[in-house]
């Protein structure tokens, strides 16, 4: 079987964004330590210890938004240079579903995290591609997506 797309339907499915940060895990890069030599997270940014949260920048919209994925399996940022097997997938395949955001499965990343991939459904993991950098994510349900503010 060979790389295989489907829909994943975004307010940004083809619009042109860039991803700002991502934060894995109770508290990341958002933990501060106070002036007691406690950890303190951003409240904004707590998520649970398998959690993934993303902002990107929608440029169409000037929007940020935030991507909150639970319960990850894994995740991985790539150079776009990095994903040649899927680009040459689109092409050959004469599209994805979505410019910036599809599912993926086939590829040599789901052949070498097969648990990962087992672990969800045939339709594979959760991508999002910018003209620089690609996210994708594995895990079961799609990300809760929220706008943060306009700029």
């Amino acid at each position: 079987m060979g790389v295989t797309f489907s829909s994943w339907q975004t307010p940004f499915s083809d619009a042109k964004i860039e991803i700002i940060d991502l934060c894995f895990g109770n508290g990341g890069v958002d933990s501060q330590i106070d002036e007691h030599g406690s950890f303190k997270k951003d409240a904004e940014r707590s998520i649970g210890m398998s959690d993934l949260s993303v902002r990107v920048l929608v440029y169409e919209t000037r929007e940020v938004c935030q991507l909150h994925y639970k319960d990850v399996f894994a995740f991985r940022v790539v150079d776009e240079g990095g994903l040649n097997e899927i680009w040459q997938a689109t092409s050959e395949q004469g599209g994805r579903p979505g410019e910036t955001t599809f599912r993926v499965a086939g590829h040599t990343w789901s052949k070498e995290n097969e648990f990962g991939f087992a672990n969800v459904s045939e339709q594979g993991a959760f991508m999002l591609a910018t003209d620089w950098d690609c996210l994708e994510v594995l895990c079961i349900e799609p990300p809760e997506i929220k706008v943060l503010e306009k700029i």
